[in-house]
């Protein structure tokens, strides 16, 4: 939505706004570009469909961008809607019936973020499948990072009994010791550094038990690295 307002709006202003109202996520991208007269409009939210399907047309699309926006909106339970007439802009607009996430609960913990260099970073990853050892590594190199890896919690145990790290990211479910049980093992030792899980759950009932085993934050499977980098930033260090 935003894409195409900057698109649609060669000069002037395009403004995004968000907010919670009556138990909704509201947002709206208001534009000040071409807009769309009302005969058009009923084409926004049909596939392969353009406004402009003359052969001079100056802005290239498939003509789905839109059409994927309302199968989401309507899929979550909302709604998508625009206001517009040709030569005076448009204003998208979205409700969404959403619930405050449970992962409130890590963001309202203290946070002491680690001014370490970001390539003096040391992170543990305590992951038992060889392709996500695989992907975690790649997207942590990106950022100057070489983890040490381990696929079990009780390598992690032994390791960190002897070695000390910034940060650990822990997989919840694991063989020989998961990483509910190596995360208790750890608060009981008095072992205070930043304990990230990873994990596929996203039921508020996972999302409990990562909070009782001592764990700060939670990165859910499949994450990107623009996630994972976020983790970073606030448990470990400003990424350069």
């Amino acid at each position: 939505m935003i894409s195409n307002a900057i698109k649609f709006t060669p000069a002037g202003f395009v403004h995004a706004k968000l907010w919670w109202q009556n138990k909704q996520l509201q947002f709206t991208v208001k534009d000040s570009g071409c807009g769309i007269d009302h005969s058009d409009q009923h084409k926004l939210f049909k596939p392969f469909s353009q406004v402009d399907n003359t052969s001079k047309r100056s802005h290239e699309g498939t003509g789905l961008g839109l059409v994927i926006c309302k199968q989401l909106c309507e899929q979550m339970g909302g709604s998508i809607r625009v206001e517009s007439s040709l030569g005076r802009g448009a204003c998208f607009n979205v409700s969404l019936p959403l619930a405050i996430s449970d992962h409130a609960h890590f963001n309202a913990k203290v946070r002491k973020p680690n001014k370490t260099p970001i390539k003096h970073l040391k992170v543990l990853v305590v992951e038992d499948l060889k392709t996500n050892q695989m992907i975690i590594k790649l997207m942590l190199n990106k950022v100057q990072i070489e983890p040490t890896i381990v696929d079990n919690g009780q390598k992690a145990l032994d390791i960190l009994t002897i070695e000390s790290f910034d940060v650990v990211f822990m997989d919840c479910r694991m063989p020989i010791m998961d990483g509910y049980t190596a995360t208790k093992e750890l608060r009981k030792q008095d072992y205070s550094k930043p304990i990230i899980a990873l994990t596929a759950g996203t039921t508020s009932a996972e999302r409990e038990a990562c909070i009782q085993a001592g764990m700060n934050d939670i990165l859910c499977k499949p994450y990107l690295a623009s996630e994972l980098h976020d983790i970073l930033t606030i448990w470990g260090c400003e990424i350069k």
